[in-house]
């Protein structure tokens, strides 16, 4: 997880906006109308884990109206949750795009856990407040701590 400091840091550098994103979009709307593209016809089938979530703390409610944004400049992440202006963010890398719908699925539910950290008030990176978020999104937190999407990592310069 990323500290304060990193997020603010991060935002100075890129300006994230949702103007300039590739794409702006809520959780709602990615689960309901499903992903643009040649193989991401299909719905994302994850609306029971997050009715589930929800259904272990009402505030969590929130995660639906949530804003998600597409930005190339995550640079070495697939993902990033964050908050901004009063606002629960989460911007993916549109790498994510090319990998499998269970990775997407995987990534996209890992980013919404760290978003209901910061709807809880337990905001612990990958501790006990994210393994239990994982726990009632359906999620396995020992096999997704981790991004691993090629398309979404830096291209090392030599």
């Amino acid at each position: 997880m990323f500290s304060p400091e990193d997020i603010e840091a991060f935002e100075r550098e890129n300006r994230i906006d949702a103007e300039r994103s590739l794409h702006t979009t809520t959780v709602r709307e990615v689960v309901n109308q499903g992903l643009e593209g040649d193989h991401y016809s299909e719905w994302l089938k994850c609306e029971d884990d997050i009715h589930r979530a929800i259904s272990f703390d009402y505030r969590l409610h929130k995660l639906w109206d949530l804003k998600v944004t597409y930005n190339y400049k995550l640079k070495n992440s697939a993902g990033m949750a964050y908050r901004r202006y009063g606002d629960i963010w989460m911007s993916m890398h549109p790498g994510v795009l090319d990998a499998s719908v269970e990775e997407y699925i995987k990534t996209f539910l890992h980013e919404l856990a760290h978003c209901a950290q910061y709807l809880t008030g337990v905001n612990d990176g990958h501790g006990l407040g994210w393994i239990v978020n994982m726990a009632r999104l359906g999620q396995d937190p020992r096999e997704n701590r981790r991004h691993s999407i090629k398309s979404c990592m830096r291209r090392s310069k030599k």
